[in-house]
């Protein structure tokens, strides 16, 4: 029997697909992304999308697909049902493979989408965090490592078997990485997950030690307090392995690690969680009738978040609930100051995931004008910091930096309402940079920039009837009659003789009908180099823009309670380190909440 012979279009698709296996892979072909076989299948049944057929060297393989402009409409029906998806994108054009001698483009996978690891905005709920969660068992210890790389967290804990539970419902991963040889033995227990295995040698030696000094250029892991997390650190070195691998870039905004130390949050089981209501309706689903649905008065993507946290990881340690409690009773107490602050939070975009997907280069201009907004209404929430007394609210003014040179050079750089792509120019200043406005001029004004060429070689050769034509085979011409032949200078270059006139080029012609011709192409690509150097220069300040990030959240979190409180007339309680507590005319506030207009009050009392 004679072996089938595969297409050179389907041989690469083949090559490439055998490099991601348990993926989707999303294939450009031309101004389409097209998937094949099993994956087209399955594709075709998950989006609705038409099953069609391609000829493959004799064999009719099943084909679906969809237009490459559609992919932000796709791509997340296909993650949110636990799919992971690779983007394999053209890395050069026809024109590039035509002189290269290659009979199709090059393509390489740019981008693997998965449950826990996305930087869409159309995967993201902006106020919930969207964690991965690595888990390496050694012994009766369990190493935890999880992040958000939307926003950059990263903490590593170490529990055993009867605390597992607890952390997981504390994060609430939307997928879990483990170890391959572990996959049989782990499915039933973790069946409510999104499971990824890794290979094993990724958790096993000094491997993953190494891989988080070199991605976080240090000796040792002791200035963030995690160098004696030994069993963690295998857990977080294959997190960073696999997020690395599915975003093709390096991620800058990955800054520092956290210990996330169980015993200073209680601890609250799954089912304990559930019925409380915390953040999830039992009978809905949603949020209405919960505990955050009362106390969310929050401002800001990244305040909303974190309120998520703090509800779902309840503070243990005296200490910090006193400082939340005395930061909120402030603000209470300052309604205009309060009222202040949340009209410039509102005007705060998600710094958090802007910066993570500017560091990462999943951004466009639109991020980098929210970046320049967002930072300057900073000086004008400092500003109602001047005479704080409490202690949590002084050192959240500190950590409010005044970024004006990222501010400046943002607003000098991209147009007030720029473009979402970066791809086709309109999103520079005009007057910023020389050669870019030449360029655009040329664009902009071809057959006026021509025809001054015209008239300056007219003056110059002493032949009014000069004129400069265009056809496909020579590109641009200077056309001179017969009865002018005698003055034409010397560097003109005969093309064509014609009955009544001769045509000539100049190598300065030439560069002009380059420069008209390529001017749009080369104004945009240009743009795009710019905006590139902007984009790096701004992730430079990552680790400022995420420090002036989490004190804004924290400072969201605490403005909510306190409007929260002012709105339900809550009193403040007094907390101490005893045995026994003692609620006087207590009110439950989602109860209260549920009860007709007239019967509001609803009291009760414990000892």
């Amino acid at each position: 029997m004679t072996a089938r012979k595969q297409t050179p279009l389907m041989r690469q698709y083949e090559e490439i697909k055998g490099q991601y296996p348990g993926t989707i892979l999303l294939f450009r072909v031309g101004d389409f992304y097209e998937t094949f076989s099993d994956d087209a299948i399955l594709v075709s049944k998950e989006l609705g999308i038409t099953l069609t057929k391609r000829n493959n060297g004799g064999d009719q393989t099943p084909l679906a697909g969809f237009p490459y402009h559609a992919l932000d409409n796709y791509l997340p029906k296909l993650v949110k049902r636990g799919y992971k998806v690779a983007v394999c994108d053209q890395t050069e054009s026809p024109e590039e493979a035509k002189k290269a001698g290659r009979k199709i483009v090059e393509r390489d996978v740019t981008e693997i989408t998965t449950p826990g690891v996305t930087l869409s905005e159309n995967l993201l709920q902006h106020n919930r965090n969207n964690y991965i969660i690595s888990l390496f068992w050694a012994g009766p210890l369990i190493g935890v490592a999880f992040s958000d790389i939307s926003t950059g967290e990263f903490g590593l804990s170490e529990v055993n078997e009867a605390q597992l539970d607890s952390l997981l419902a504390a994060i609430q991963p939307s997928e879990v990485l483990i170890q391959a040889k572990l996959k049989n033995k782990l499915a039933d227990a973790f069946h409510q997950f999104n499971i990824t295995t890794i290979d094993d040698w990724v958790f096993e030696g000094d491997y993953g030690y190494k891989t988080l000094i070199d991605h976080f250029k240090t000796h040792s892991l002791k200035g963030f307090g995690v160098e004696e997390l030994e069993v963690a650190q295998v857990a977080a070195g294959a997190l960073l392995h696999y997020m690395k691998e599915t975003q093709k870039a390096y991620l800058r905004h990955l800054r520092r690690l956290y210990a996330y130390e169980s015993n200073e949050f209680m601890s609250l089981d799954p089912a304990t969680k559930r019925n409380l209501e915390l953040t999830t309706s039992m009978q809905e689903g949603g949020t209405e009738g919960t505990l955050i649905s009362i106390m969310d008065e929050t401002c800001t993507a990244m305040g909303g978040r974190l309120l998520r946290r703090w509800i779902m990881r309840p503070l243990k340690r005296i200490t910090p609930i006193q400082h939340r409690l005395d930061a909120v009773d402030e603000l209470f107490a300052n309604h205009q100051i309060r009222a202040t602050i949340r009209e410039e939070l509102d005007q705060i975009g998600d710094l958090e995931r802007l910066i993570s997907r500017i560091c990462v280069g999943r951004t466009n201009a639109r991020d980098l004008k929210q970046i320049e907004r967002s930072l300057a209404q900073i000086p004008k929430v400092k500003s109602q910091f001047a005479n704080r007394e409490t202690e949590l609210l002084q050192d959240i003014a500190k950590r409010l930096k005044l970024l004006i040179e990222v501010q400046d050079r943002v607003s000098k750089t991209i147009v007030d309402e720029p473009p979402i792509s970066i791809r086709d120019g309109n999103m520079i200043r005009e007057g910023l940079h020389v050669e870019l406005d030449e360029i655009r001029e040329i664009a902009r004004n071809g057959k006026d920039y021509i025809a001054r060429i015209k008239d300056q070689l007219s003056e110059e050769s002493g032949i009014p009837s000069l004129k400069i034509g265009y056809n496909k085979v020579f590109g641009y011409y200077i056309e001179v009659t017969n009865v002018h032949k005698d003055k034409v200078p010397e560097h003109f270059i005969r093309k064509q003789t014609l009955v009544n006139a001769e045509r000539y080029i100049t190598p300065e012609l030439k560069e002009v009908e380059e420069k008209v011709l390529s001017a749009e192409d080369r104004s945009k690509a240009l743009e795009y180099k710019l905006f590139e150097e902007l984009r790096l220069f701004v992730a430079e300040y990552a680790d400022d823009i995420q420090q002036i990030a989490q004190a804004l959240a924290q400072l969201d979190c605490l403005q909510s309670f306190a409007e929260v409180a002012f709105k339900n007339n809550y009193a403040k309680p007094e907390i101490r380190d005893a045995e026994h507590i003692d609620i006087k005319k207590g009110r439950h506030p989602v109860v209260e909440k549920s009860l007709p207009l007239g019967n509001r009050l609803y009291q009760m009392t414990f000892c």
